[in-house]
C-alpha cells in the first residue's frame, strides 16, 4: 500500500485538497470543525506532511535569499 496522499485526506474527510492543505498548515481560514475533521482523517490514514515540498516553486533567487540568511553558503 502506499503512502497517503493529501487528496487522499480530502476525499475522506468531505473537502477539497485546497480545505485540507490549509487546514493541517493550521491556518485560520478554515472553520474548526471542519480543521478537526481533516486531521482526525489524516490520523486515520497515517498522513504525514512532507515540509520539504513546500520549498518547490521558489525562484532560484528567493531560495538563494533563504540560504543566506540561515547562513548557507
Amino acid at each position: 500500500m502506499s503512502r497517503p496522499r493529501l487528496i487522499d485526506v480530502a476525499r475522506e474527510a468531505g473537502v477539497s485538497v485546497g480545505a485540507a492543505s490549509n487546514a493541517l498548515a493550521g491556518t485560520n481560514r478554515i472553520p474548526e470543525a471542519t480543521r478537526h475533521r481533516v486531521k482526525e482523517a489524516a490520523d486515520r490514514l497515517g498522513y504525514v506532511r512532507r515540509i520539504a515540498r513546500r520549498g518547490r516553486n521558489l525562484s532560484m533567487r528567493e531560495l538563494e535569499e533563504r540560504l543566506e540568511r540561515l547562513g548557507v553558503v
